[in-house]
């Protein structure tokens, strides 16, 4: 049942007013307004609660407070108040590990002040999980808390992202905003944006530049002699590559690609624009190597089947110049362009055969010349000169395999055989011996008017010139003796 003391009074109707204990919550309460008069239990349903003003209130429980209290001191252990709870001052003596002032409202605080705030460690804001949040800052001076809401730095919660005009001194954490000098330690994938000059930059994960226009990144040395401008990348903290500027003591500058681990310059390009490669003084447009380089130097330039490689050098234009192209299949071909930017072969060498052509793009021997060949000296024609005949039928005679053949040694019904050539050759043979020289053509071919695979008897001591003028057709010519 209820306990307590209760008083009476009409104010134009009969009401119930007083201090009990209510035995469903066990707590003891001021009541007032209610109708009924209680006997064992007080109709807190209908009873009101109204302003209790006192010097101290202490207790060691919990004051359930649903109306205002305003009290000089507060001592208890836990305060619930549904209304406004006023104190000229608020002290809290709980030890570290929990926050003697909590707010658990889900929407922001229209106005939460304090005067001073006297913490040796930090104020704790919680604010919402997503949208734009408000940092929250302690005057050093005067200890005074305030929300600061310039537009010149905010922070988004949705990206736990704090963005600001100007950062000065060191930045650390999750940087996304930096326009002045300073060093920015980011932590792994952060964003950094609208950088304007930064001393360092060090990152423990990707960092990107992303923009809508054209992207680039400005690395400035800030003086202008014996400097180096430069990206390294690494691993383990050992630089494998980097590549840069470099401006020297007498103001010359170029921009290299160096290799760590071999402690060289792979790659340079000089003031002039010359690029070396495994040379650091290249006096050409392209130079590799050096005197002293002590591994062979190769070019290389490769294509997928179908597709030719090629050099071109050209005169101000592609209509005049030369093409060097490997006629991807086939051989190698020199172009010549004269107002002609396809070209047209000047020689031709065959990738499996290696005859050469000139004027000619399918060479059928060692040299296959379309057009008059002049010379200022001679034309040397291979000679061999102490060929024996042997066998007694085509197919067991001496091959030949000169154009000048001197056959000294014949025995009766011994011969030799002319080359398997292409039409226009000239073979010549001179029998030195006492006996006539049987003379065949290759397999299936002709001499003369005689039948196929016939040989021609010449006589001892004759001179004669074989031609071929088919490819199977030989004649005759310029028969002497003596």
């Amino acid at each position: 049942m209820d306990l307590g003391i209760v008083a009476s009074y009409n104010n134009g109707t009969y009401q119930h007013t007083g201090i009990a204990r209510n035995y469903t919550n066990d707590t003891w309460t001021f009541f007032d307004g209610v109708a009924a008069e209680p006997t064992t239990v007080i109709d807190w349903a209908n009873a009101t609660y109204p302003t209790v003003k006192m010097g101290n209130l202490l207790t060691t429980g919990t004051a359930n407070i649903t109306g205002n209290a305003n009290v000089g001191n507060l001592g208890t252990a836990q305060v619930l108040a549904t209304a406004n709870v006023t104190a000229p001052q608020l002290i809290s003596n709980t030890a570290t590990g929990t926050a003697p002032l909590t707010v658990t409202s889900t929407t922001r605080v229209a106005n939460l002040n304090v005067s001073y705030a006297n913490v040796s460690d930090f104020i704790n804001v919680t604010a919402p999980g997503t949208g734009t949040g408000y940092l929250v800052f302690a005057n050093a001076t005067t200890g005074n808390v305030a929300e600061y809401t310039s537009a010149g730095i905010s922070s988004n919660l949705a990206n736990n992202s704090i963005t600001a005009t100007t950062f000065v001194g060191t930045l650390s954490g999750t940087a996304t905003s930096a326009t002045t000098a300073g060093t920015v330690t980011t932590n792994a994938q952060p964003n950094i944006t609208s950088v304007g000059t930064l001393t360092s930059l060090t990152s423990s994960g990707n960092v990107s530049i992303s923009t809508t226009s054209s992207p680039y990144l400005i690395i400035n040395t800030g003086n202008t002699t014996n400097k180096r401008a430069a990206v390294s990348f690494g691993q383990s903290g050992v630089v494998q590559f980097e590549t840069g500027v470099d401006v020297s003591v007498s103001n010359t500058r170029s921009y290299y690609v160096y290799d760590g681990p071999a402690a060289a310059t792979r790659m340079l390009i000089d003031a002039n624009g010359n690029v070396g490669i495994g040379t650091t003084s290249p006096g050409y447009n392209l130079d590799i190597g050096t005197t002293t380089t002590t591994a062979s130097q190769t070019i290389r330039a490769i294509a997928a089947t179908g597709y030719d490689t090629q050099l071109k050098l050209m005169e101000a234009a592609d209509t005049y110049g030369f093409t060097i192209r490997n006629a991807n299949g086939s051989g190698l071909n020199i172009l010549r362009h004269s107002a002609n930017a396809t070209g047209t072969s000047a020689m031709f060498i065959g990738r499996d055969t290696g005859n050469v052509g000139i004027g000619n793009t399918a060479p059928v021997d060692r040299l296959s010349v379309n057009g008059n060949i002049v010379s200022s000296g001679y034309v040397i024609e291979s000679v061999s000169g102490a060929v024996s005949a042997a066998g007694t039928v085509q197919a067991n005679a001496t091959v030949l395999a000169s154009q000048i053949n001197v056959v000294s040694t014949v025995v009766t019904g011994a011969g030799v055989q002319l080359p398997n050539v292409v039409a226009g050759i000239r073979v010549t043979i001179m029998n030195t011996s006492a006996n006539a020289l049987l003379v065949y053509p290759p397999s299936g071919e002709a001499i003369n008017s005689l039948a196929a695979n016939a040989a021609y008897s010449q006589p001892a001591g004759a001179r004669l010139d074989f031609v071929s003028t088919s490819a199977t057709q030989w004649y005759t010519l310029n028969a002497t003796y003596g």
